[in-house]
């Protein structure tokens, strides 16, 4: 059981979330942060570091969500541990009651992290306590008493005027927002009114009301990201510079490193494009591999990544592999990819080849769209020399015909196939 409750110097956190913002905003600039107005001295290094992601939420503070919901556990899980010391000091008949009173502040400590409010009032109040119990133990039966009357005391009488007065702030602050039909949550504001209830200012309570409606603003109005098949601008890769070893261990990678397939994940001949199964396998070891090369932006590159790998054809898994290996390179590197032509990702043997792979594709209707096709590509070939491989396949047997009919290619070549 803890038997302090004291926050690290101010100088040793201060140092400790500027090493976390360098690490998380590589390209901002920590001057912009008021570091010294901002930290409370009377606050944990975990509690700080909550108050600085609420005062300056256009940066990042925590590396995933899950980091943020396992630094809000410390919080409440160090307050538990230094009430359950507080509770140790009181005569045994009083410690129910007492218990009562701590139990709401770890409740309306659980609130305000969620609500991201200030935690400061809530700490004020406990050290309040702490002083008067370790200063006058023998009366902590008094003590005990006042506190259960102010806090079982409203400070603000609940009423269904006061109730729709938050109904109106909620709705009137999604109108401003323009979010469409903000009658529909007003369930979810329902659901949040028995915690709203316990505030002990109307003010409170009116700012509980507004972050609630703030977060439905956020997620209706935040239009999904669409990646587009241009060319993203360059950003010069930066180099990976060591941290603090409090640093790397206080967030361990939770998933393992991607990996590049080892071989095709589809049945399908070569030359072709990755198959929608590969793309999904190789996608993520892409978003990896720009990350290690110290690029955190990753995401921006995915339309080279989309251009290469789903518009360009290959010869074989292995020139896929070299492509992608030669992109992440170029990237890594500061330079603008280059991309494969077609006739160069396709470099067949005889014409013949090519027209067995546009056959099987069983995207062309006559001999003459598969010219075309071949024209497109780099190799030129007239409708009878398309015909004439037509037929060649089809007594020889080729494997890339063994998914299309007999039907299909009587019908490219407008003639009987013996």
């Amino acid at each position: 059981m803890a038997s302090e409750y004291r926050p690290m110097s101010k100088e040793l956190q201060i140092k400790m979330l500027k090493e976390i913002f360098r690490k998380l905003n590589p390209e901002a600039d920590e001057q912009v942060i008021d570091w010294e107005a901002t930290l409370d001295p009377t606050l944990t290094f975990p509690e700080n570091r909550i108050n600085f992601s609420n005062e300056y939420p256009t940066f990042r503070w925590f590396e995933t969500d899950t980091a943020l919901k396992e630094n809000k556990k410390i919080i409440i899980d160090d307050l538990k541990d230094y009430l359950d010391y507080l509770l140790s000091l009181i005569p045994e008949e009083m410690k129910e009651d007492m218990k009562k009173i701590f139990d709401d502040y770890i409740t309306k400590t659980e609130y305000v992290l969620e609500r991201k409010l200030s935690i400061s009032p809530l700490k004020k109040k406990i050290a309040q306590l702490e002083k008067e119990l370790k200063l006058k133990e023998v009366q902590a039966k008094d003590i005990v008493r006042r506190e259960r009357t102010e806090e079982s005391k409203p400070k603000v009488y609940w009423s269904k005027q006061l109730e729709e007065k938050l109904k109106d702030l909620f709705l009137s602050t999604l109108l401003k927002a323009r979010v469409k039909s903000p009658s529909k949550f007003l369930p979810e504001l329902r659901i949040e009114f028995d915690v709203i209830k316990t505030l002990p200012a109307e003010e409170d309570m009116m700012k509980a009301v507004e972050a609630l409606a703030q977060e439905v603003i956020e997620r209706e109005t935040t239009p999904k990201i669409r990646f587009e098949p241009v060319a993203p601008p360059i950003t010069p890769p930066r180099i990976r510079e060591p941290y603090e070893r409090f640093i790397e261990e206080e967030e361990p990678s939770m998933y393992p490193e991607p990996k590049y397939p080892e071989r095709s994940l589809s049945e399908m001949p070569f030359p072709r494009r990755p198959a929608g199964i590969e793309i999904d396998q190789i996608r993520p070891k892409f978003l990896h591999d720009l990350m290690n090369c110290g690029i955190y932006n990753a995401e921006q590159y995915l339309p080279y990544f989309q251009k290469y790998f789903e518009e360009v054809l290959f010869k074989s898994w292995e020139d896929m592999r070299a492509a992608y290996e030669t992109l992440v390179d170029q990237i890594c590197r500061g330079m603008p990819p280059v991309y494969p032509s077609a006739h160069r990702a396709l470099p067949y043997e005889s014409i013949c080849e090519g027209v067995y792979w546009l056959v099987s594709l069983k995207q062309y209707k006559s001999a003459e769209e598969i010219a075309a096709a071949l024209g497109e590509l780099g190799t030129p070939a007239s409708t009878e020399t398309v015909k004439s491989c037509i037929r060649t396949g089809w007594t020889e047997k080729v494997p890339n015909f063994a998914i299309v009919t007999k039907q299909y290619l009587e019908q490219l070549i407008k003639e009987p196939l013996d």
